[in-house]
């Protein structure tokens, strides 16, 4: 449903504190220098980047259905706050949930033809033992419909949940692979080593060089087309 894509992702101040932690390594600092701006040539950035996809569709003969663009986000299993109700002037307020760290990240992935792809879902630990249990509310139903279940076994923090170089691979594998699979099948127009095109950010996993040398030698039929950085 593209009407899906209408709505924004907002991250929360309990995300982003996570995701500095856990995967960028930062702590608070004083500033002693201007940050990173919108680049003054941001049009001219999206505009080029408009213009790989095009080449790259027109030159590789890519359909719209063949054009996946994927992201992630981080989801508290059970948000909470600090705030709530209590009588007033009150020394000792409880609330539930205030502990709670639990979060995992969504890989989400739709065409430009407005279709979505299975999910995926990566929570931090090194085992199996991390994911939900086999046996959980809805899991018959996510399996049926594809969807994966990853543990990061990220090597900065035990506790982190986003997507590491494991996980994305077992992205491409168990769900962009399948699905590209799936449409050369159902249509005689595709050859079997028909390309795709994978539009993503410049996330460090995406840009790394493992991660390249992966996608190039075991995957050549996908091309890679960043979104340009801080547009």
């Amino acid at each position: 449903a593209p009407e899906l894509l209408d709505s924004s992702f907002t991250c929360s101040e309990k995300f982003v504190r996570h995701f500095y932690n856990s995967v960028m390594g930062w702590s608070p600092r004083k500033a002693t220098r201007a940050a990173a701006h919108i680049p003054k040539d941001a049009p001219d950035l999206c505009e080029a980047a408009f213009f790989r996809l095009a080449y790259a569709m027109k030159w590789s003969n890519v359909p719209a259905k063949l054009v996946i663009n994927a992201d992630q986000q981080g989801v508290w299993v059970l948000p909470s706050n600090s705030y709530t109700f209590h009588d007033t002037g009150a020394k000792q307020v409880d609330v539930m949930a205030k502990d709670e760290k639990w979060a995992f990240t969504l890989m989400v992935a739709s065409t430009a033809s407005g279709d979505f792809l299975p999910f995926q879902q990566v929570w931090c630990g090194k085992t199996e033992k991390s994911l939900p249990s086999k046996k959980a509310p809805g899991m018959a139903e996510a399996q049926e419909r594809g969807f994966v279940f990853s543990f990061a076994a990220s090597e900065k923090s035990p506790r982190s949940h986003f997507s590491t170089l494991k996980t994305m691979k077992e992205w491409i594998e168990r769900v962009l692979v399948p699905y590209v699979k799936g449409m050369i099948e159902a249509d005689p127009d595709l050859d079997d080593d028909q390309k795709c095109i994978l539009f993503i950010d410049i996330y460090p996993v995406h840009m790394s060089k493992g991660f390249w040398i992966y996608i190039f030698d075991e995957h050549p039929n996908i091309i890679l087309i960043f979104v340009p950085g801080n547009c």
